[in-house]
């Protein structure tokens, strides 16, 4: 069972990312009820109607619209339907229905970790999408179109397919479009801002795709454009295998790489968020949930600068957010996408320790204090680390990081899903265990040698 999706009103933003995907001028919303009984209205060069069910049809009014007039369109109008799937918190995937296209596109752009979306991909992957929505009850949307003059499309008007997901509303909200051959064989990614700060993010995914251009890191940045709050990047897909949960040798060449294309020290106020945190964390909670964690890593941050009073962090480019979703396995080598988080100036380690505890906390549901004993032991494994950074220290740095980044972002948009408290509630014992080991190194005093050697 699926909760309702409605759409009445509501556009889903076709105006700016249909335009983008196939090169039009002008995308015109039109109720359903325009279609009934007169004849099916063409359009233009360069432009779209999108028809949207406002009067509550039965389903599959916009398929039976669509077969009835289809002898009345020239060759180079293209009808395409999309099925309106929800997601949570007010997400949605706009999948479509032609047969092969669902399977090829939809499944990927629904979320992996909900046991309903796992079943649904799985529908998709075995039946044509049509027959999933008639049997569903789910809405559908129309589109008719007509190649515009100008000729600026990604792909010619009916050899593609496209399918899209919209994130949860707020500042951060973006929308991803897959874009796929008929035959399936290839697919690309548009994604685009749904509000300023959603923009800050794409435009860093894209200063790291040029970064990283030509490394075999990252996909290849085809085109980007767009300001403000409008501002969108096209990028290859990556495909493969899902990423390893496991921490192996792979993902250890994978950070030497990203660290060879950019390495250094930095004063503690120069690592990001640190400024931020400063701030964060002298302001009383607003969200009674957050209190335990803020005095915790009040603690943790008096420990580490300590600990760098009179030292710079080791820090190295990373991607900010490597986690076997963001991964996947290509002829035994690791390839990872949404680079929205990657920085610069990260602490050396700061990939390989997201990577095993998001995974220990979201996937094993380990006990965090074990968590945290094992991280130490795998960093020392895979990647050496430099500046006389300890294990605990490289702990500290990133678990301060990714709380504030997640403080904040919890401030612009208070909708959480209830991962969100996993991770609070093991970031929490993680700062207090990681305050007291680093406080009692600080005022441990240094071994001294005895003798002559000593003066």
């Amino acid at each position: 069972h699926l909760p309702d999706a409605p759409i009445s009103g509501d556009s889903f933003g076709f105006e700016r990312w249909y335009s983008l995907v196939r090169g039009l001028d002008e995308v015109t919303r039109l109720p359903l009820d325009a279609l009934e009984g007169q004849t099916m209205p063409e359009p233009e060069a360069g432009q779209a109607l999108l028809f949207v069910d406002d009067a509550g049809r039965s389903v599959g009014s916009c398929s039976s619209l669509a077969r009835k007039a289809l002898g009345q369109w020239p060759k180079d109008v293209v009808a395409e339907r999309f099925a309106v799937l929800p997601g949570s918190g007010g997400a949605r995937v706009l999948v479509p229905t032609e047969a092969g296209a669902a399977r090829c596109l939809g499944t990927a752009l629904l979320p992996s970790g909900r046991r309903r979306w796992r079943v649904l991909a799985q529908i998709l992957a075995r039946e044509p999408g049509q027959t999933l929505i008639n049997r569903s009850g789910r809405p559908e949307i129309l589109v008719l179109a007509k190649t515009g003059a100008h000729g600026e499309a990604l792909a010619p008007l009916g050899t593609t397919h496209v399918a899209m997901a919209e994130g949860v509303p707020g500042p951060l909200a973006k929308r991803v479009v897959a874009i796929g051959s008929q035959q399936g064989s290839e697919r690309t990614i548009l994604k685009q801002a749904m509000g300023s700060e959603a923009a800050a993010f794409v435009a860093r995914e894209q200063r790291a795709l040029v970064e990283l251009q030509g490394l075999g890191l990252a996909p290849e940045l085809l085109r980007s454009g767009g300001s403000g709050c409008s501002a969108w990047l096209h990028q290859t897909n990556v495909e493969g295998r899902r990423g390893p949960d496991r921490l192996d040798t792979r993902h250890g060449q994978f950070a030497s790489a990203l660290a060879r294309n950019r390495s250094g020290g930095v004063e503690l106020d120069a690592l990001p968020g640190y400024r931020l945190a400063r701030i964060l964390l002298s302001r009383s909670a607003e969200n009674p949930a957050q209190e335990a964690e803020r005095k915790a890593l009040g603690g943790l941050k008096q420990a580490l600068d300590r600990c760098f009073r009179r030292r710079r962090v080791p820090i190295a480019y990373g991607h900010g957010d490597f986690t076997p979703w963001n991964v996947r396995v290509q002829e035994d080598r690791l390839v990872a996408f949404d680079w929205e988080f990657a920085e610069a100036r990260l602490p050396v380690g700061f990939d390989l320790l997201h990577h095993h505890l998001q995974v220990g906390i979201l996937v094993r549901k380990k006990e965090s204090g074990a968590l945290l004993h094992e991280a130490g032991e795998c960093l020392g494994q895979l990647t050496p680390l430099q500046g006389g950074l300890s294990c605990d220290e490289a702990l500290g740095l990133y678990v301060l990081i990714v709380a504030v980044r997640d403080l904040a972002s919890e401030q612009a948009s208070p909708a959480q899903h209830v991962q969100a408290n996993w991770l609070r509630t093991a970031r929490t014992e993680w700062a207090q265990q990681l305050s007291a080991r680093l406080s009692q190194a600080v005022q441990q005093p240094p071994i001294r040698s005895q003798g002559k050697e000593a003066a």
